[in-house]
């Protein structure tokens, strides 16, 4: 409602303009403050789920599997969106996505991406772990993976890296109990 609100001279007025672009179809509320519109063209919402992660607090971004399908590193679709945030709001479903509400346990290693149109998102790296780690970086840091055949550029967290072995075919080791 505050982007809204920037063109009225109070809320009322915003509100007002608001409810008219719903009752005319061209607007749909997402949550309470929280709306988009609808695309003339396809009768869709504008605003994609990544989009509507980064706006529902101040704080919340993609994470878990949500940030890998959004990196392409899933080759799954997932109905739930993971939304990480340091203010807490009950999960909600919007246009057949149920975004789920995971309480943000660090604040490093989020970033606004460029041209977007809002989203935010883990990176899965602090500051000081930005940039390419080689083969025997990724191996040294977790002793569970086997060598890579080549190296890859990273800038996950290890559950990512770990995702991003499965994807690439590898295999895991085995243990024996006993």
């Amino acid at each position: 409602m505050e982007h809204v609100n920037q063109y009225y001279d109070n809320i009322e007025s915003a509100r007002s303009a608001v409810k008219r672009l719903i009752k005319s179809g061209l607007a749909v509320k997402i949550r309470n403050n929280l709306y988009t519109c609808i695309s003339g063209e396809t009768d869709a919402p504008v605003a994609n789920r990544y989009q509507i992660a980064g706006a529902i607090t101040s704080t919340s971004y993609l994470s878990h599997h949500s940030a890998m399908e959004y990196y392409g590193i899933s080759d799954q679709i997932f109905y739930e969106v993971y939304v990480s945030s340091n203010t807490m709001f009950r999960d909600f479903e919007f246009d057949g996505y149920t975004f789920c509400y995971v309480c943000s346990k660090c604040n490093e290693g989020v970033e606004t991406v460029k041209y977007s149109g809002g989203v935010r998102i883990a990176d899965g790296c602090t500051e000081d772990e930005k940039r390419t780690r080689s083969e025997d970086d990724v191996v040294n840091h977790n002793k569970n993976l086997l060598p890579f055949r080549k190296s890859v550029p990273f800038q996950y967290s290890a559950n990512l890296k770990l995702y991003i072995v499965i994807a690439h075919n590898e295999q895991l080791p085995t243990y024996s109990h006993g």
